[in-house]
């Protein structure tokens, strides 16, 4: 076996298909295998991850699949139907991963999938195809567009057909590019037509019916779902992120969940990653109007909102008392108290943003996306239908094809290629 990275040729339904393959030193039989499925540009993928590093770290080998480069749509992947002049490359992969497991002999039982960007988007596609053939997903900046999975006016035409483990990440300035909305409008919106219609599929298929727990670093919000028989799902949100994510979120994804699933008879099992990530243990959130706070993660009835006075957040004295009494805090209380207050009587980091405020003992980041989603679980954020999802990025992508000076598409290949300039 060769060490580095090797380019090789795998005809496939009448094509010449490209794929790169990394070993590490000391590659030996039975190491795992990681899908890393490229974006916008195939050629130079393999040289914007950290995979090479923390596969030589831990030992595991890593597979660059390559789309065809030829046509309108440049080298994306092709998402359509295999009439519009493109091969099926949920196919090609799924061909292609028996494949390299002969050739290497790596464990069938802990083969892993990456994507980014446009790669993100393949690797739902496929995953809603192939659930039975990866052991765990990490998928990275989409977008996965309403428009790729559906019809007009929101019907859903792919769903996935059966449970996967998965960690998403999105990058809370990694948002719609339009004249005529402001960054929040822009944030917001690419939450809830992209980010949350995302998550609704995994969250249905995985059997995630529970509220989730909470993890927070200096710029990172994990919201962690428990799925039926561990097939979690893992949102990850990064303040100030952008379509690029940062390098150390490899690391993460894989020391603590990838590596903690096994593929075993066709059913996803968990053994242990190995690194557990412990969530906030201690923690409050409140949310501008909401009737409910979160205390160390339980739900909890409040007898008054949050509310905002004078550009500060304030909780009436019975609101006040019943929080003081939960965290077991000591504090003077009158007619009321501002929550900056309340977090700091408890030792605790606090935050606001979007309506929603965040406390916890440690020092930590809010992002956009992170804010959004605690105000959606103290129920005062609702969710768009699909419906609603599809009419509004349809609504940008229009503005989107006008700020570029696009005629509107003939046929949905060119529609991919606009797309493809536009995001």
């Amino acid at each position: 076996m060769f060490h580095g990275i090797q380019s090789f040729v795998f005809p496939y339904a009448g094509h010449e298909r490209r794929y790169r393959l990394y070993l590490p030193q000391d590659f030996a039989a039975g190491a795992p295998l990681l899908i890393s499925l490229h974006g916008g540009d195939y050629a130079m993928a393999y040289e914007r991850t950290h995979w090479h590093e923390l596969a030589e770290e831990k030992k595991f080998a890593v597979l660059y699949p390559e789309s065809i480069a030829e046509g309108i749509a440049f080298n994306s992947w092709n998402l359509l139907d295999e009439a519009d002049g493109r091969p099926d490359d949920s196919a090609f992969i799924a061909a292609l991963i028996p494949h390299v497991l002969a050739e290497t002999c790596c464990d069938r039982q802990r083969v892993y999938l990456h994507g980014q960007s446009m790669g993100d988007m393949m690797g739902t596609h496929f995953l809603f195809e192939h659930p039975g053939l990866i052991a765990a997903a990490y998928l990275t900046s989409g977008p996965t567009k309403t428009m790729w999975w559906m019809d007009p006016p929101g019907v859903r035409r792919q769903n996935p057909t059966g449970p996967v483990p998965v960690m998403r990440l999105h990058g809370e300035k990694d948002i719609f590019q339009a004249e005529g909305y402001s960054e929040e409008e822009r944030m917001l919106y690419k939450q809830q037509c992209h980010v949350v219609k995302n998550a609704e599929c995994w969250l249905a298929v995985n059997g995630c019916d529970g509220q989730p727990q909470i993890w927070t670093d200096h710029e990172k919000n994990m919201l962690m779902y428990s799925g039926r028989d561990h097939c979690d799902f893992w949102s990850l949100f990064i303040q100030d992120g952008v379509h690029r994510y940062p390098a150390d979120t490899e690391r993460l994804a894989w020391e603590t969940f990838l590596s903690g699933y096994r593929l075993i008879d066709g059913h996803h099992v968990y053994t242990g990653a190995e690194k557990e990530l412990v969530p906030d243990s201690v923690n409050l959130a409140l949310a501008l109007d909401s009737q409910e706070a979160l205390v160390n993660g339980q739900k909890v009835p409040l007898p008054s909102p949050m509310y905002m006075d004078n550009d500060k957040l304030y909780l009436d004295a019975p609101a006040a008392r019943l929080l003081a009494n939960l965290m077991n805090v000591n504090l003077l209380i009158d007619e009321r108290v501002t929550a900056a207050e309340l977090a700091e009587a408890a030792g605790l980091c606090h935050a606001y943003r979007y309506g929603a405020a965040y406390a916890t003992d440690h020092a930590f980041a809010m992002s956009y996306d992170f804010a959004y989603m605690l105000r959606n679980m103290l129920g005062v954020q609702a969710n768009l239908t699909d419906e609603e999802a599809f009419r509004l990025e349809a609504e940008i992508f229009e503005q989107q094809r006008k700020d570029h000076g696009f005629e509107k598409a003939k046929t949905r290949l060119e529609q991919v290629w606009q797309w493809s300039h536009v995001v």
